[in-house]
């Protein structure tokens, strides 16, 4: 890949757009999209992690791919403002993680899925915009999850859907979506939420 290597803090930075996916072997460092574009075929993972913890990802624009950015197995993460959108599933997918940090992401526009799916416990959404995506717009099963901050509009199914215990959604917006915010089983805490 085109990028260069700071050791010091273990950050890769990528240097000019790219048309091939990433996969991250390694724990404990920092990836950097620099404002560049990851480019796919139309199949696919844009980015892809199984099994890692300690992983940040930030300023990363992925597109075209079945998965914008996956996580698999992996804990103790943090995915910082990148844009998955215009993908043919899902923008950004979380299986069976927990403790990751989720935050002032863009997903929109994916095709048939979601804007952020995740099926994992312990896990901050917050600030995040996905909106006009084919199903949800944050679809989170899981808990105890922080879901605030968010802005889902214009979604297909779902604005925002979260389902397990003890799970907070406060200050979200989720406005023509065939369902805005739908919160299912509990407890959980609800408040400040904007809903049409």
């Amino acid at each position: 890949y085109p990028y260069t290597y700071a050791n010091a803090t273990k950050t890769y930075t990528l240097t000019q757009n790219i048309n091939e996916s990433i996969v991250i072997i390694s724990d404990n460092i920092r990836l950097d999209g620099s404002d560049t574009v990851i480019s796919g075929p139309g199949w696919g993972y844009g980015i892809y992690l199984n099994g890692r913890t300690g992983i940040t990802i930030t300023n990363c624009s992925v597109q075209n791919f079945v998965i914008g950015i996956f996580f698999l197995y992996s804990s103790n993460n943090n995915l910082t403002g990148n844009t998955a959108s215009s993908n043919i599933w899902h923008g950004i997918r979380f299986y069976l993680c927990q403790n990751n940090t989720v935050t002032e992401n863009k997903t929109n526009s994916n095709t048939y899925g979601t804007g952020i799916d995740i099926d994992a416990d312990y896990n901050t959404i917050t600030y995040n915009e996905s909106n006009l995506n084919g199903s949800f717009g944050i679809a989170c099963n899981g808990s105890p999850s922080t879901i605030t901050n968010n802005t889902t509009n214009g979604n297909s199914y779902m604005g925002i859907y979260v389902a397990g215990a003890n799970n907070i959604i406060t200050n979200n917006k989720a406005e023509s979506n065939l369902y805005g915010i739908v919160p299912w089983h509990g407890p959980f805490t609800f408040t400040n939420n904007t809903s049409t």
